[in-house]
């Protein structure tokens, strides 16, 4: 098939980015990414520092949050560290890719620990882990992913919150997906992981860890760039930090209405799946268990993701479809984490029906 402008008005025009990552970026989050970079050891920095933090920990309910120089993997990373002081053993849950690496991570860790499985695309039973936790007395920890962005399904952290606390447990999130997107309760977790991308809309680069309680260092036992209590006890600058991520975050936080971001959403991402089912589209998680910041598409074998990938990305419209995950399923992704509206979607869809028209005609 053919692209031409004619078809696909939007080839002249700045790419719609519908990815998980990296976003849509505000100009005026921008804007404050390009000024001239300061000194980590500025005055100005470290209080923006913590600024920059207390409006983190006010948007998720938690008491405390260490910023990290990287990326999601090292704030999990920094939590596996964390959990490798604890006695006893862990359980994982894990219904997609992303659970799938924190028991990768945990393994490279050295942690002792079971898994408990779904299938991907489906939730948990949490009956099956209270079951096995009334079983298992010696479990000390419980980690798991709140937004599996791989399959678009939203765990519930309710009922996980509940199951933790009735087990005495201390509970680990990663809530990478899910900070910014939907409302996110931290104010029980013992740790749990952000990014400064994704849904808070920045750019990648900053892991964030978040807590409930004193951390103290840990110098005979945890490396040093990870030791989350270095971090609390100089004032969450200990090493040299990119002050040009930290006041795009910033900025970008300032700019967040969470209860304006999270009904336009949920509003937005309604109206995609009920036009994208009545195109035929099947989405891998129930609308009822999923995100609404990610929207996973299996494809019939006729329609290569691949292929339908890149001929909406020379269109204009960039699609999540290249992890090898995605690729291996057959599916692609439309991410709603940054800035989009209905009006620059809706072309996105008269795309769709065009191609996989096309394609059954082929």
């Amino acid at each position: 098939m053919t692209i031409t402008t004619r078809v696909f008005p939007r080839l002249e025009d700045e790419p719609v980015n519908l990815l998980p990552g990296p976003v849509a970026i505000h100009p005026e989050v921008r804007a404050a990414f390009n000024a001239a970079p300061i000194s980590h050891r500025a005055d100005r920095y470290v209080a923006d520092v913590q600024d920059t933090k207390q409006m983190l920990c006010a948007l998720v309910g938690a008491r405390y949050v260490e910023l990290l120089v990287g990326s999601g993997t090292l704030a999990n990373d920094a939590i596996a560290a964390q959990l490798s002081l604890l006695p006893g053993r862990g359980l994982i849950l894990s219904n997609g890719e992303f659970g799938d690496r924190l028991v990768d991570q945990a393994t490279r860790t050295r942690l002792p620990f079971e898994v408990i499985r779904a299938e991907w695309g489906a939730c948990f039973d949490y009956e099956q882990v209270g079951q096995y936790l009334a079983a298992h007395p010696d479990t000390r920890w419980l980690w798991y992913v709140l937004c599996e962005t791989s399959t678009s399904v939203l765990n519930d952290e309710a009922r996980l919150a509940q199951i933790s606390q009735a087990h005495g447990l201390a509970l680990c999130v990663d809530a990478i997906s899910a900070i910014g997107t939907v409302p996110v309760d931290l104010s029980q977790v013992y740790l749990a992981s952000g990014v400064s991308g994704k849904g808070l809309a920045s750019y990648p680069g900053l892991a964030l860890v978040f807590y409930n309680h004193p951390i103290e260092p840990q110098p005979e036992a945890l490396p040093r760039y990870m030791d989350l209590g270095y971090y609390a006890r100089n004032e969450g600058v200990p090493f040299t930090s990119p002050s040009n991520l930290l006041y795009a975050l910033h900025t970008s936080l300032k700019r967040l209405d969470p209860e304006q971001r999270f009904t336009g959403l949920q509003r937005l991402a309604a109206w995609l799946q009920t036009e994208l089912q009545a195109l035929g589209f099947s989405m891998v998680a129930p609308a009822e268990h999923s995100s609404p910041a990610v929207i996973t598409l299996a494809l019939p074998p006729s329609i290569n993701s691949r292929w339908l990938g890149d001929q909406l990305e020379v269109a204009g419209y960039l699609l999540s479809y290249k992890s090898g995950y995605l690729l291996a399923r057959n599916w692609i992704q439309i991410c709603l984490m940054g800035a989009c509206a209905q009006e620059t979607i809706t072309p996105l869809l008269e795309l769709l029906s065009d191609l996989t028209n096309e394609k059954a005609r082929a």
